[in-house]
């Protein structure tokens, strides 16, 4: 039983992956979706282009399945191409902090995971949004103050410009950078604009984002306590920015800017289901 223990192939062969190709060939409907993941790098896209028959290698070849994956301990996939999402959640068995926005469908289910579709009555996004130049929009935002939760509503508005990622092997050879290449920021200043807390992070995937998606996600700035109260110009705020990890290089809004000032207050109103 040595072949379990070579290389990649913990990360290529996936039981549950193969479940949930094996319905969708079955059930093409259900093909434009979320799904979640633990966002292991390109792993679980090529398990899934393995499981569906396509050769993982061939980037300009059709995919039939369009999944977007998503961390649910921190993100979840509220629109797809402008309509509300339908989820496979459940697997892994993982923290899942929205759940309140999602309803299971009783009866679904494919290799640990459970079919669900978000609970949305009106439009999550408006054309106040501020844009980057890479496609991605924030649309709306809350923060609670006592407990730090930030949450962010985020919106492709055209096919992401991302850096080109290759393929690399797990681990990665010495000195090879394998991490992800776009990550938000958030930072929480005070009044006088020096760092108090900051949280980075990125709980989708990328590269699996559609024209029309739009996504929330949560940032923890919590264990600092700031007024609210104040209103004047020097109040504190919190930043918010695209950046490459890579490189460093931050993405800057259609605006010119490199990133965007959240006055703050507590607002339910943009981000409750």
């Amino acid at each position: 039983m040595r072949w379990p223990a070579q290389g990649n192939v913990r990360f290529l062969y996936r039981a549950d992956l193969n479940d949930v190709a094996a319905y969708l060939q079955q059930h093409p409907e259900l093909a434009d979706a979320g799904i979640t993941g633990l966002l292991t790098g390109p792993w679980d896209r090529q398990a899934l282009r393995i499981a569906l028959g396509e050769d993982p290698l061939d980037t300009a070849g059709c995919v039939s399945v369009q999944l977007r994956w998503y961390d649910p301990r921190r993100a979840i996939l509220l629109e797809v191409a402008g309509m509300p999402a339908t989820l496979w959640q459940g697997y892994p068995v993982v923290e899942s902090i929205y759940d309140a926005w999602i309803q299971i469908q009783e009866g679904v289910t494919a290799g640990g995971y459970t079919l669900a579709t978000v609970l949305a009555d009106e439009p999550l996004s408006d054309d106040s949004a501020t844009c980057f130049a890479n496609g991605l929009c924030l649309t709306g935002y809350r923060f609670a103050s006592e407990s730090g939760l930030l949450d962010l509503i985020w919106r492709v508005d055209q096919p992401l410009t991302l850096p080109e990622i290759p393929l690399i092997s797990k681990p990665p050879p010495p000195g090879v950078y394998d991490g992800p290449r776009l990550l938000v920021f958030a930072q929480l200043i005070d009044g006088n604009g020096s760092f108090l807390v900051g949280d980075d992070g990125l709980w989708v995937d990328p590269t699996t984002l559609q024209v029309g998606d739009l996504f929330m996600q949560q940032h923890r700035l919590g264990g600092q306590t700031v007024d609210i109260s104040a209103a004047d110009a020097g109040a504190p705020a919190i930043l918010i920015g695209l950046y490459d990890p890579l490189t460093g290089e931050r993405i800057l809004t259609l605006n010119r800017q490199d990133h965007v000032r959240l006055e703050i207050r507590d607002t339910v109103e943009a981000v409750e289901p």
